[in-house]
């Protein structure tokens, strides 16, 4: 068998650039011994590289030789590695020059061809050979012509190639077994590119490829390599420019190094020339430079005593942003106001706060599920996730003994309930049982308090490892958050037990880690060493707590949302805050029954969870979506879903934006997600509502709805009995596309119908509906409903995309109709179907219906695409129409089943009932649900895009970017020096950063103004001149007043403060480290007005007087007299009387008792009447007081009436009093006072604490330090005068210089 091995390269095929035929020789005189590679006559031997042979190839070129001649790697004259000719070159070997492309074309061509293979010399053509030069290439890689190898006595001029030595290869048959045992074993060489870890490396050269290159024969070695290998490191890194080079005391920094060329030289840069008195052949060394210098001067100072003076503290910095003081106050409380007046209540406080089963940082332990792999192992029972150096066995039964305890004091305790004065021994009984339940540890926490049931998935096998309960489902009520277990002796969890029991020693014989299977055999099979035994097993556990502890370095990782899941929850707030986000509790004013048991203080449930989990919920939720928040910091997304994590609505926590590039002419937009429902039809459900005259006498003029379908078929969205229907009309196609038609149907056999255009009707999205009616003579409205009248019917189709925020599709379509047979099928009375009938027009609907509403008026375009944008706007062509002209709306977003008779009808909410049917509110709820089976709602997510009106500089704004568009102006040229274009943006105000984030009442009214007037403008109703002088604007009230008549009632503003108390208070300090820094945030409670309310401040009044003279007789006559006495009679004409009533009575302002008086200082005085206050002192005391005079039951009380009695007396200013002996002494003045004193005056002095003292003579005394922005006190800026010069021009009607 002949074996020869052939390597062929050529250049930019991923080889050398030369080919070159090897072949081994076997003779019969030496079997087994392979003959050395003979050297051709054109190359030189070199120098050896790395105790390799080489030979330098005529080009100058090293070639590093391996076993058997193999060529290893090239070395260039330079001295350089060559990697790849054509990257040497410095082109791109994956977008090669076309020259190199050719040349590639021809070396596949040659290989594909066969004659590669069959030892055929390559060479290019004289074309490609040329092209070559032109590229400067030549002959890279070995690319010669014909005539190039003929020269170089390569091949013969008929193509043979010519062996080196004039020889032929002579064949020789060998046997394999013989072949194999002649192979001699090499080692596998490679370089370390790379120190992945402490147990992996990256090499040059793989291991199969080392196969490869040694020719491996034979079995695999793979399972015995590399044992026992190490890793030498560099010592001097170059790259690291840390490493000098020493000769005698000089250093110098080495930039740079290369290998020479016979691999014993080594050549290098310094960053400084050598110093001329450096000599050739002398010395150096190699250091590397590990530390800086460092000089550091100590003084010392001999310690002396300061003279305390006093104590001083600093005054806090209440404007800090970080400020760590919390103004929130309680008052000092003993053991019995901080738990609970219910005694069990009490003891699970002190189990929660005192347990040794509560650890300050609990790791999450899944106690039930199986760790090992059940196809190797046996099962574990859960126990391998918890139990590595204790025994599980002895810590069930000591478990079972704990259980025997409690049951013991149970029954003692109650067999005393009814034997008197056993008080004590029954408290003492229930000490000892809550002692032993406070010696849980965290496994048998589990097991008395938590419920497990054997469940097998894809998630994994889990056991039933707690103690067996009378119930399986966790208790709802926080009053009964404990399972009630099953008794010692129960067949259950004596079965139970037993199970544990077997399972738990399979696992402690076959846990090699157990310290007892440490011992030797003639220890733990003793039995006189049960207490030592029990010893070892205690030393387990403490082992085993600190294993738990550190397997569960890694759930730092896990950062999901649920608690008992990956990260604990009591390292969440640490872990957060070492990340970047500090986390807090506003938790701080809670009771403890409220915080660790969500109960109140006298035991009754508030919470459905402790408000301790809540926290620790809402921590996991804001972990887990940390790098939602991290990349989405400084945005109202960032904000929103912030809320989201707290569980707080964005409807009512509202982020607001202002200001933005505003010139007055852009309508602003607030972009908002509303969740609602929509009422889906099956092809089988109507609604059936009226069809009537409204109190006006006329029929609607304006059907308006909105509707999905996803199924591509003809159906009738909604129809009047059999006179007219909306319906859909397939394209016939396989696409989403179709018509919507108006059909209506005259008594006579006539049809008239509108068609829309073709759109994607069946794109399972919303689309908006209107059909208007007008009078074809005039555009208008009807005045009544004439049916020999020429009629417009108008059909309108709109869809809002919500991620362009635009209509994308839009269509209309209308008609004029004329005879008297339509028109009255349109204005007779009857009943509209939606999701039709069945009957005369076609199929029933298949889809959603949302917001049918009919108007007494034709809407504008205007008005309904503002309906499209926003679904749940209603307002009409009139600031008054969604009260005066809206008659009917079902919004259809009721979750409720339509299958119940009580529930089958659809509400009306329009606001006056009374406008339809024919005045009668009872009939405006007569529609009918039919064949509804169950609850048919389907949860809608719009987005709106509300117009907000223009409220002034500080109204809301949803877009804040600026888009840059210049004007260049009338007869000017761009210039390369200065600018010459106008920026649109130039007039524009400057951005507002200020940023809100509210709780606000008055959120709700608010919306509801601008969904009913949508489009009014602010400034038309306040800028009438007549008003200049009135302390109102007349047109805003006179609006004001037209919508607020559609609310009987008040805006119960408590009722929404009192939502507060379920949210954590923390949210605030949270948001505030995710808003920009030039945000001027405010956070909080929002009290404001409704837009609706503007206060008004008149500057000039107009002057008022009341004239005051009055007669009642002639210039010459007596007149009336007032009061005139006669004795004996009272003929007064004028009476006057008074009173002046006066109440005595006892108040107690020091202390709260359970008596009549009450105690005032230091409590509320906000008081609850009427309902039972769980947060104050008074707890049931008001519960069935009431308000006699006033509307609120809730109201603020002060403590004290105020009562002054004097002005506040100086304490610089005195004024001197005299004393006199007489009234004729005191007369005469201070000349006959016997003597006088300094008393304290009520009067100060304008030169001690004044405005015009602190102006004139104190001066400010603010400075850098304490102002609020850290600036000076006062700035004084000088700014060039500005010039308004007015001009006329297209471009601009103001320009200033």
């Amino acid at each position: 068998m002949a074996r020869a091995t052939t390597k062929s390269r050529i250049a930019g095929a991923g080889s050398r650039g030369y080919r070159r035929t090897q072949t081994n020789i076997r003779t019969s005189d030496t079997p087994g011994v392979q003959t050395p590679q003979p050297k051709p006559n054109n190359y030189v031997e070199g120098p050896p590289f790395k105790n390799s042979q080489t030979l330098v190839r005529p080009d100058g070129v090293t070639e590093v030789l391996g076993p058997g001649g193999v060529v290893l790697e090239e070395i260039g004259a330079d001295g350089k590695m060559i990697v790849d000719p054509i990257k040497d070159a410095r082109f791109d070997p994956k977008n090669p020059p076309p020259s190199i492309q050719a040349l590639r074309d021809e070396f596949r061509e040659h290989v594909e061809s066969g004659r590669d293979e069959a030892g055929e010399a390559f060479f290019v053509s004289d074309e490609t050979k040329a092209a070559l030069n032109v590229d400067g290439l030549g002959n890279v890689g070995g690319a010669f012509t014909k005539e190039e190898l003929i020269k170089r006595k390569v091949i013969n001029a008929n193509g043979e190639v010519i062996n080196k030595q004039g020889l032929t290869a002579d064949e020789e048959i060998v046997n394999p077994n013989e072949e194999q045992s002649n192979l001699s074993p090499r080692d596998y060489v490679a370089t370390i590119e790379e120190v992945l870890d402490s147990n992996r490396v990256r090499v040059s050269l793989s291991y199969n490829d080392g196969v490869n290159l040694y020719k491996h024969k034979g079995d695999d070695q793979a399972a015995l390599k590399f044992k026992g290998f190490r890793v030498n490191y560099v010592k001097n890194n170059i790259e690291r420019y840390k490493t000098y080079a020493k000769i005698d005391s000089q250093y110098y920094l080495v930039i740079n190094s290369v290998l020479g060329v016979d691999g014993e030289q080594r050549i290098l840069k310094t960053k400084q020339p050598l110093s001329p008195d450096v000599e050739f052949g002398e010395g150096f060394t190699f250091v590397e430079k590990r530390l800086p210098d460092y000089v550091d001067n100590v003084r010392l100072i001999p310690f002396e005593d300061d003279i305390d003076d006093g104590i001083f503290l600093r005054l806090p910095n209440f404007n800090s942003v970080d400020n760590p003081i919390n103004f929130q106050g309680t008052e000092y409380k003993s053991h019995n106001s901080l738990t609970s007046s219910n005694a069990d209540d009490t003891r699970d406080i002190e189990r929660l706060l005192i347990s040794q089963s509560i650890l300050d940082v609990e790791p999450n332990i899944d106690y039930q599920k199986t760790t090992t792999d059940l196809n190797i192992e046996t099962d574990d029972t859960g126990f391998g996730n918890f139990i590595h150096f204790s025994n599980v066995e002895s810590r069930v039964r000591n478990f079972k003994k704990k259980l025997q305890l409690i049951e013991t004091y149970n029954t003692d305790s109650q067999s005393l309930q009814n034997v008197s004065s056993s008080l004590e021994t029954i408290q003492q009984l229930e000490a000892k049982r809550q002692r032993v339940k406070n010696s849980f540890d965290p496994f048998e926490h589990y097991m008395y308090f938590e419920s497990s049931s054997y469940v097998s998935s894809s998630d994994g096998q889990f056991h039933d490892t707690a103690w067996p309960k009378v119930t399986t489902s966790h208790p709802i009520s926080a009053s009964t958050s404990d399972y009630t277990l099953r008794g010692v002796n129960d067949p259950t969890a004596s079965i139970w037990f037993d199970n544990m029991v077997s399972s738990a020693s399979t696992y402690d014989q076959t846990n090699m880690d157990s310290l007892r299977n440490s011992l030797p055999e003639h220890v733990y099979a003793d039995t006189q060493n049960n207490v030592f035994l029990e010893f070892m097993d205690m030393v387990g556990q403490y082992f085993d707590e600190i294993w738990t502890y550190t397997t569960s370095l890694t759930d730092l990782n896990v950062r999901v949302n649920k608690i008992s899941e990956g990260i604990s929850k009591d390292v969440a707030i640490h872990y957060a805050n070492a990340l970047g986000m500090n986390l807090y509790s506003g938790n701080d004013l809670l009771t403890l029954p409220t915080y660790l048991l969500g109960k109140d203080t006298d035991g009754s449930d508030l919470y459905e969870s402790p408000q301790e989990e809540v926290t620790e919920k809402i921590w996991k939720r804001i972990l887990a979506n940390l790098p939602f928040f991290i990349k989405a910091k400084g945005t109202e997304r960032a904000l929103k879903g912030l809320l989201n994590c707290y569980g707080i609505p964005s409807t009512m926590l509202r982020v607001r934006e202002y200001g933005g590039p505003d010139k007055g002419t852009r309508v602003s937009y607030e972009i908002k997600r509303k969740f609602t429902r929509a009422l889906d039809f099956k092809s089988g459900q109507y609604i059936q509502s009226n069809w009537a005259t409204g109190s006006n006498g006329l029929i609607p003029d304006t059907i308006e709805f909105r509707f999905r379908s996803p199924k591509s078929q003809d159906q009738v969205i909604l129809q009047k009995d059999d006179d007219f229907a909306i319906s859909l009309q397939d394209n016939g196609e396989t696409d989403d596309y179709g018509f919507l038609r108006f059909t209506i149907s005259g008594s006579d056999g006539s049809v008239n119908y509108i068609t829309s255009s073709l759109q994607p009707f069946y794109n399972d999205e919303m689309w908006s509906v209107m059909l208007t009616r007008k009078s074809a003579s005039n555009g208008l409205e009807f005045d009544d409903d004439s049916i020999h009248a020429s009629s417009s019917f108008e059909l309108t189709t709109k869809y809002y995309e919500s991620s362009r925020q635009k209509l994308l599709y839009q269509d209309s379509q209308s008609m004029e109709v004329t005879a008297s047979a339509i028109n009255a099928a349109f204005t007779s009375s009857g009943h509209v179907f939606l999701g039709g009938s069945g009957s005369s027009f076609g199929t029933q609907f298949t889809g959603s219906l949302m917001e049918y509403r009919l108007w007494s008026e034709p809407l504008s375009q205007s008005i309904f695409d503002n309906h499209v944008r926003v679904p749940k706007a209603y307002n009409g062509n009139h600031y008054s129409s969604s009260y005066d002209e809206l008659l009917v709306r079902y919004q259809l977003d009721e979750n409720k089943d339509l299958s119940v008779a009580a529930k089958a009808t659809a509400s009306n909410t329009a606001h006056n009932l009374s406008l339809y049917p024919g005045g009668s509110v009872t009939e405006a709820h007569s529609v009918d649900a039919n064949g509804f089976t169950g609850n048919f709602s389907r949860t809608i997510e719009d987005q709106e895009k509300l117009r907000v009106p223009s409220l002034g500089p500080t109204r809301r704004n949803a877009t804040k970017i600026r888009i840059e568009d210049t004007t260049l102006p009338e007869g000017r040229q761009l210039m390369v020096d200065q600018r010459v274009e106008k920026s649109n943006d130039d007039f524009a105000p400057l951005d507002d950063h200020s940023l809100g984030v509210y709780f606000s009442p008055v959120d709700v009214v608010n919306e509801d103004i601008m969904y009913s007037i949508a489009d009014f403008n602010f400034d038309d109703f306040i800028g009438d001149p007549r008003d200049e002088t009135k302390p109102i604007y007349t047109d805003l009230r006179d609006l004001r007043k037209e919508y607020f008549k559609r609310y009987d009632m008040t805006n119960n503003f408590f009722d929404y403060l009192r939502i507060l108390q379920f949210y954590d208070s923390s949210v605030y300090d949270t948001l505030l480290q995710l808003v920009p820094a030039r945000a001027k945030t405010n956070v909080g409670v929002l009290i404001e007005p409704n837009i609706l309310e503007r206060s008004k401040q008149v500057i000039v009044r107009t002057p008022e007087f009341e004239n005051t003279y009055y007669e009642n007789a002639g210039h010459f006559d007596d007149g009336l007299k007032v009061t005139r006495y006669i004795t004996g009679s009272n003929d007064n004409y004028f009476e006057t009387s008074g009173e002046y009533t006066t109440y005595n009575g006892v108040l107690n302002l020091a202390f709260f008792d359970t008596g009549s008086s009450l105690g005032f200082l230091n409590n509320r005085s906000l008081m609850v009447l009427d309902d039972i206050d769980k947060r104050s002192e008074y707890g049931t005391l008001y519960a069935t007081a009431s308000i006699v005079s006033g509307s609120h039951n809730n109201i603020f009380t002060e403590v004290l009436q105020p009562n002054v009695t004097g002005s506040t007396l100086s304490k610089k200013v005195n004024v001197k009093e005299y004393y006199y002996s007489s009234s004729l002494s005191a007369s005469i003045g201070p000349t006959h006072a016997y003597s006088s004193s300094f008393l304290q005056s009520d009067v100060e002095s304008m030169a001690v604490d004044t405005n015009l003292f602190r102006a004139f003579y104190q001066g400010t005394l603010l400075t850098r330090d304490n102002t609020i922005d850290g600036e000076e006190p006062i700035i004084v800026n000088e700014v060039a005068p500005t010039v308004l010069k007015t001009q006329d021009s297209e471009t601009s009607k103001l320009r200033t210089e």
